[in-house]
């Protein structure tokens, strides 16, 4: 049961009620909260502050500025993350950031002193335990400057700053480069190296080990290399050092427990809700990877103990999985919109697949194939500018209704009153029947953004058909956070197309569906979407993500009382990360100073 204490304080920065179990364990170093405006790749980010545009050019450094300017953006591109005095999710270098998978974070609060960067971090008092649970209270905050070349790690899923003393930072940067070493090459032996050329600095020890522990839970590390590096760490140190060392593990074992005890709760309901065999598929093999890892963990450190609850939740997903399972088609043989919209009770307008090949016959028919292949290819030319060259080629001649593959297409469209055209990167709408070409390509042309481009796909889309009312509600639901790319929240947007036109945007919680936010509201009459509606929504939205793995945009409609799913694509965010991003990432909401922590 979760334990939660009123605070009954005068002090200004804390909260009246904490949550002990959702907040971090004690950090090594002074460590500040804030909001991260973007998640980059959803890794923490060690590296040196600095304030100097030459220096963060340079590649390599965290850059530290109040607002971004045009003349900033260079400096940013190379940067490992971004400090931000102020602005939030939808300012100039919190949309780039997250462009270019870069951690941006702010400070809450935060103060500029002849161009350095200050930071309120909390004080914590001493160690109480009430009813079993040990716990410390923020006591006071003190004011730190992030002076020029200081080392502090940005941690964006759990939107901090930790502050490196002086002393440690070389080791710390040291370690920090050692590790996306071993990330990027798997390498266990470089890390005992690094190590044994480092030996002299026992904290670096207990920093490697803790990490190694970490990567173990998750997945990303062999048991024998973490034995390795562990028993290689062990033998340097002194008895004290080695107590620390112990109780580091430990103290991951339960931090990553508690993660994986919670993510398998929300595991179990996606299962017993899975639209299709390839989303539960999907969710037991990535849950699988970490209740695995973190049983090695528990191995390693002989504390079975630790798991016990966790191998309970999880035999009661392996029952929920195989109760599922028998009703549900096999995954090949399943479209993820088509399941999903049976499991809401939505429908499907009557869609007319256009096959990919056609795009490239309407290349080949007016002599384009080649020249669009040697744009593609000329690596000489910036990415911009050959979507640019290529996209202008491809809307430089209509494609004509009296042609071969103009007929073609015009025999395959059912009668309908309006139609849209959709593929993985682009959605027209509302076009009559003399406006689907155009739309049509439109749409391939899309397949030619930056985006598509840089990832090199081809092809066409889908032809959706839908007859809406004079009042129709038109939306999307982003799967996603389309800002900060966070799993656990989804959006939806919803417009009229009636005589009066508002339009209102709804914030989501993806598990329980009730809203985490005010509505947005466009206009002064009654909301568009009910409870309910929006609660179907955020099934139709998380079950298309489960099945495809990754942040989808579903286009819907409400029509004559019906919903209907009419198109869905990759988010562009979401596609960046891929299918191989991480389906749970724990990100307490970013607020003020916590008044709480944990010591369990």
């Amino acid at each position: 049961m979760t334990a939660s204490f009123l605070l009954i304080l005068a002090a200004p920065w804390l909260w009246a009620q904490a949550e002990l179990s959702s907040l971090p364990e004690p950090d090594a170093d002074p460590v500040v909260y804030g909001t991260a405006v973007s998640l980059g790749a959803g890794h923490k980010v060690t590296a040196r502050v600095t304030y100097d545009r030459s220096r963060a050019l340079a590649g390599g450094c965290i850059f530290a500025l109040p607002a971004m300017s045009a003349a900033d953006a260079p400096a940013v591109r190379m940067s490992e993350g971004v400090l931000l005095g102020s602005g939030g999710s939808m300012s100039r270098a919190a949309v780039l950031a997250r462009s270019l998978r870069i951690p941006a974070w702010v400070p809450e609060p935060a103060r500029w002193h002849a161009g350095v960067l200050s930071v309120e971090r909390p004080i914590f008092g001493r160690a109480r335990k009430d009813s079993g649970v040990a716990y410390q209270v923020v006591e006071r905050t003190q004011w730190s400057d992030v002076p020029e070349g200081s080392a502090v790690t940005l941690d964006p899923v759990r939107a901090t700053l930790a502050l490196h003393p002086a002393d440690q930072a070389a080791a710390v940067l040291a370690l920090a480069e050692a590790l996306r070493a071993f990330d990027g090459m798997r390498d266990a032996q470089a890390l005992v190296q690094w190590w044994q050329a480092n030996r002299g600095e026992g904290p670096s020890g207990v920093s490697l080990a803790a990490e190694s522990a970490q990567r173990l839970a998750e997945g990303t590390m062999k048991l024998e290399d973490f034995i390795r590096i562990r028993r290689a760490v062990a033998a340097a140190l002194s008895e004290p050092q080695r107590r620390d060392l112990a109780a580091a593990q430990l103290r991951v074992l339960r931090q990553q427990s508690r993660a994986l005890g919670r993510d398998l709760r929300q595991v179990r309901q996606a299962v017993a809700e899975a639209a299709t065999a390839r989303a539960m598929d999907r969710l037991l093999a990535q849950a699988q990877t970490r209740w695995t890892g973190l049983q090695a963990l528990a191995q390693a450190l002989d504390s079975g103990s630790e798991v016990k609850a966790v191998s309970g939740l999880w035999r009661e997903l392996e029952r929920a999985a195989a109760a599922r399972r028998p009703g549900l088609a096999s995954p090949a043989a399943v479209d993820g919109l088509s399941a999903v919209a049976e499991a809401v009770g939505a429908y499907l307008p009557q869609r007319v697949a256009l096959d990919p090949g056609w795009a490239g016959r309407f290349w080949d028919e007016n002599g384009w194939t080649g020249r669009i292949r040697e744009l593609a290819d000329d690596v000489s030319l910036p990415l911009s500018r050959r979507s640019r060259s290529i996209r202008e080629l491809v809307l430089g001649r209509r494609l004509r209704e009296d042609s071969i593959l103009g007929r073609q297409i015009a025999q395959r469209l059912p009668a309908a009153e309006a139609y849209s055209v959709s593929s993985p990167y682009e959605t027209s709408a509302a076009l009559s029947r003399g406006e689907v070409l155009g739309g049509i390509q439109e749409v391939w042309a899309a397949a030619w953004d930056p985006g598509p481009l840089g990832a090199r796909k081809r092809g066409g889309g889908d032809v959706l058909s839908l007859g809406p009312d004079a009042d129709v509600i038109t939306g999307t639901v982003f799967s996603r956070d389309p800002v900060s790319g966070r799993r656990e929240r989804l959006v939806v947007l919803a417009a009229s197309t009636g005589s009066v036109r508002t339009q209102d945007e709804y914030v989501l919680d993806r598990n329980s569906g009730r809203e985490t936010a005010p509505a947005v509201r466009g206009g002064a009459g009654a909301r568009l979407l009910s409870a309910q509606a929006l609660a179907r929504l955020v099934r139709a939205g998380r079950g298309l993500d489960d099945h495809e793995g990754r942040g989808m945009e579903l286009d819907f409609a409400w029509a004559g009382g019906k919903l209907y799913l009419r198109a869905c694509r990759p988010m562009v965010q979401a596609e960046a990360g891929g299918a191989d991003a991480p389906v749970f990432s724990v990100a307490p909401q970013a607020a003020t100073v916590p008044a709480v922590r944990s010591l369990r």
